[in-house]
């Protein structure tokens, strides 16, 4: 089940919002998708956890609040939050890119902008569901990939450290590395790979992960690393 929300105070338009989403989710996406509008930021918020939202459609000007900041605290309870910004003025559109929004859509173009917006969200979602299957021996353990931060080869084993807590198998870090690095991952060693999502900085050799860890970026990895970051950044 996929969930979307639409965050604006103007029921006719998120009414009306909610058909088209509805329309374009059907025609691209094979997972049952619902969608729910919340007419203001207070219920937006109460609501975060219950409804467990994977994009937000979130009105600039939402009520007598920004949308912007009602993203950023959303993000800040769950940084796996997509967010996609809507809209009555043109100059929003330009100026808009607090929590790296998805897409915009302006509400009188609706009809053009949201085949570029779900262009973006049918993408996201693909890598926010991505399950990557380990093998312990012979047995399968398979982790959400939105909830991995870091992989790290020790001895004969993966440490995956997660959102809350860390798993070790005994697999091979190269059996996965490319599925890994094909979907928001990034090797910056021979023993450890990084999912970009959590890194909040790259310093010279080191990587800030948003939790504050450091993770050394071997020398031959560092030009490469900050690149595929910086792409990473422009995409999502």
């Amino acid at each position: 089940m996929i969930n979307l929300a639409i965050c604006d105070d103007d029921k006719e338009f998120a009414e009306s919002f909610k058909t088209v989403i509805q329309a374009e989710c059907k025609k691209r996406m094979s997972d049952d998708v619902n969608v729910v509008y919340y007419m203001s930021s207070e219920e937006c918020l109460v609501k975060q956890k219950e409804d467990n939202i994977d994009v937000y459609f979130i009105d600039i000007e939402y009520g007598d609040v920004m949308g912007h900041d009602v993203a950023k605290t959303l993000e800040k309870t769950n940084l796996n939050t997509g967010i996609v910004y809507i809209t009555n003025h043109e100059q929003y559109v330009y100026k808009s890119f607090v929590c790296r929004p998805l897409g915009f859509v302006r509400k009188k173009c609706v009809k053009t902008d949201i085949d570029m917006a779900m262009d973006s969200i049918c993408d996201y979602l693909e890598k926010e569901k991505k399950i990557f299957v380990f093998m312990d021996n012979r047995k399968e353990v398979p982790i959400n990939g939105a909830n991995i931060v870091s992989l790290t080869v020790n001895d004969h084993y993966i440490r995956i450290d997660m959102l809350d807590r860390f798993v070790e198998v005994r697999d091979k870090l190269g059996r996965l590395e490319k599925e890994l690095c094909d979907n928001g991952f990034v090797k910056v060693s021979r023993s450890c790979i990084v999912n970009m999502k959590y890194i909040a900085s790259v310093k010279d050799t080191d990587i800030v992960m948003t939790n504050g860890e450091k993770i050394h970026v071997s020398a031959d990895r560092k030009v490469a690393v900050f690149y595929e970051w910086k792409m990473y950044k422009m995409k999502y």
